[in-house]
């Protein structure tokens, strides 16, 4: 498991951060994911990973891979794939439409 700089994994990291990028609270989230929010919170921790399955879920949600969101420092996702506005778009479009499309997570 890699670590970001607080010590974290950098799922936590990355996933906490993009949380916050989007504006999207724990219980929303838990929502959109289909998870309880224990789940989420442990997610947020760093106490538990996500399955492969949600894995893949949450880095379509947020139009990364998930190689980049397991493993990348936060910096190197925000300069390379998150400061692109047709992403942020992609994004924040499927969160409107309360990202119906995911249910195959």
């Amino acid at each position: 498991m890699r670590l970001a700089s607080d010590g974290l994994p950098r799922f936590t990291d990355n996933f906490v951060r993009l949380l916050g990028l989007h504006r999207l609270s724990q219980h929303f989230t838990a929502q959109l994911l289909e998870v309880s929010e224990a789940t989420m919170s442990a997610w947020m921790n760093g106490k538990s990973q996500p399955s492969l399955g949600k894995a893949i879920g949450i880095a379509d949600l947020f139009q990364v891979s998930t190689d980049r969101l397991m493993g990348a420092e936060f910096t190197d996702l925000l300069a390379n794939e998150l400061a692109d506005p047709d992403r942020f778009e992609r994004v924040e479009a499927r969160i409107k439409r309360g990202l119906t499309p995911l249910k195959s997570v």
